[in-house]
C-alpha cells in the first residue's frame, strides 16, 4: 500500500494474489473505499488468471513514473506477503527509482536504503 502523508486522497493500494475469483479478499470493502475516495487508485494483479503471470511488481513498473513522483514527494510504502515476493518488490522499487528518478543503480539502492532507514518502506513478510 502506498500512502502519502499529505492527504488521504493520495492513497494507492496494489493487491495481488493468484486468482481473482478465489483470492480477492475484502473485495467489497476495498471497492467501497475506492468508491468513497479513500483509495484514489486500486491496482490488482492476479498471477494465475491469464496464461502470462502478472504480479504486483509488474503493476509497480507499469506506474513507475507515478510511483517515483510519490516517493519523491514523501510517500510511504507498506508491503505484506511472502519473503520471496518482498524481494521482487524491492527489486522493482530499485528499478523504478533508477529509471524514473534518473539515478545510477548504486544511487537507487542507496535511495531505497534511506526509505527503509527512515521508515518510509516497511515490510511484514513471512
Amino acid at each position: 500500500m502506498l500512502k502519502r502523508d499529505v492527504t488521504p486522497a493520495a492513497t494507492h493500494l496494489k493487491d495481488g494474489h493468484q486468482r481473482r475469483d478465489f483470492d480477492f479478499f475484502y473485495e467489497d470493502e476495498l471497492m467501497g473505499m475506492k468508491s468513497a475516495g479513500v483509495l484514489t487508485r486500486l491496482s490488482l494483479a492476479w498471477s494465475r488468471d491469464d496464461e502470462q503471470k502478472f504480479y504486483v511488481q509488474d503493476r509497480m513498473r507499469e506506474v513507475g513514473r507515478d510511483l517515483w513522483s510519490w516517493l519523491a514527494d514523501g510517500a510511504h510504502v507498506y508491503i505484506c506477503g511472502a519473503i520471496s515476493m518482498s524481494k521482487d518488490i524491492e527489486r522493482a522499487m530499485i528499478d523504478v527509482i533508477a529509471s524514473h528518478g534518473a539515478r545510477t543503480p548504486d544511487q537507487a539502492v542507496a535511495f531505497f536504503a534511506d526509505l527503509k532507514k527512515n521508515g518510509r518502506f516497511q515490510a511484514d513478510v513471512y
